[in-house]
């Protein structure tokens, strides 16, 4: 079975900001705004392409969720402060750092190594300052939030640096989430691929049938929609990071067509990628 076309739709967010309990996702989301996230108390296990990435008491992670990305485990009474801003923002404070850059433009989950005594204080305060309703606090927030994002960045050691990913062997995840995250390990592999279904089967060693129903039960999308969520991922990455054309971009992600590329980018975020490629303005990225 081919891959069809897709109707999605990717929310924006902006800048924003809550305090909230941890709890498990229905199904695997995108936004367009990079996530800051600091667990006050517990943890939380996120799985992204294919990878589960566990963030503990105390830790701040940050990543582009233009990925899509589920939280499959929580300890029982996780808090954390949930922030989003827009990539447009946070690029040009972290454009010097080509490692951390790349990292955030691919989708890749950084965990904070050396937190701060103060990191909770300063989350109620952007919390309270995104939600004042005053301009002048929200700016303020949003200084801080550049600053303390890039203390992540001058922080992060040569071994932080080596590691892609924190791992978790997550166990009680259970047989059913290994499969899954097989599969989806497999699709953030080779989405750019024409790939089928009986392909992403195949990777986990298991009957299409089953394989499409743990799929949608754990991530809450169809393989094919959270295929196409990845391209659209890659597309954009491409259209804010290259000088490629419309087509040469539709073809390097996987869609085999401008005309189908079109559809899908427009269904997903209301715009055409030339569009969204001006919108994006001066966060382009000379490599």
């Amino acid at each position: 079975m081919k891959l069809a076309k897709e109707s999605l739709t990717i929310e924006e967010l902006g800048f924003s900001g809550e305090y909230r309990d941890a709890t498990l996702m229905a199904k695997a989301h995108s936004h367009d705004e990079v996530e800051l996230n600091f667990i006050e108390d517990g943890s939380l296990t996120y799985l992204v392409s294919g990878e589960r990435v566990v963030v503990t008491d105390h830790r701040f992670a940050i990543f582009w969720a233009s990925v899509p990305h589920k939280v499959v485990h929580v300890k029982e009474g996780t808090k954390f402060y949930w922030f989003t801003v827009p990539l447009t923002l946070v690029v040009p404070w972290i454009a010097q750092d080509q490692w951390f850059l790349d990292r955030l433009l691919n989708g890749v989950v950084s965990v904070d190594q050396h937190p701060f005594d103060y990191d909770g204080l300063l989350c109620r305060q952007w919390i309270g300052d995104i939600q004042s309703g005053s301009t002048d606090r929200k700016q303020i927030a949003k200084i801080e939030i550049e600053a303390r994002i890039k203390r992540f960045i001058q922080l992060s050691s040569t071994t932080d640096r080596a590691q892609t990913h924190q791992r978790s062997a997550a166990a009680s995840l259970g047989k059913t989430v290994d499969h899954v995250q097989t599969m989806v390990n497999y699709i953030a592999k080779n989405y750019t691929e024409e790939i089928t279904l009986q392909d992403v089967a195949d990777a986990a060693g298991i009957h299409m049938n089953y394989a499409v129903n743990i799929f949608r039960e754990v991530t809450g999308y169809r393989i094919l929609e959270y295929i196409t969520r990845h391209r659209l991922f890659h597309a954009k990455r491409l259209l804010i990071t290259s000088d490629l054309t419309i087509l040469e971009i539709a073809l390097d992600s996987g869609f085999g067509s401008s005309s189908r590329f079109y559809s899908a980018f427009k269904s997903a975020f209301g715009n055409a990628p030339g569009e969204h490629r001006r919108n994006a303005g001066g966060v382009v990225i000379q490599r």
